[in-house]
């Protein structure tokens, strides 16, 4: 799993993010575990 600014495809898309899903179910499985705990630790304080 990949992220990317959204400005890097165009105008359209800044302020947002892009993801890449283009892998197997178990390293989307570990992206996706790894991506929920920053988002909980960013938003716990």
């Amino acid at each position: 799993m990949v992220a990317a600014p959204g400005a890097a495809f165009g105008a359209g898309g800044e302020g947002y993010l892009r993801f890449s899903f283009a892998n197997d179910l178990d390293r989307l499985k570990t992206g996706f575990d790894r991506f929920e705990r920053m988002v909980r630790a960013e938003t716990q304080g």
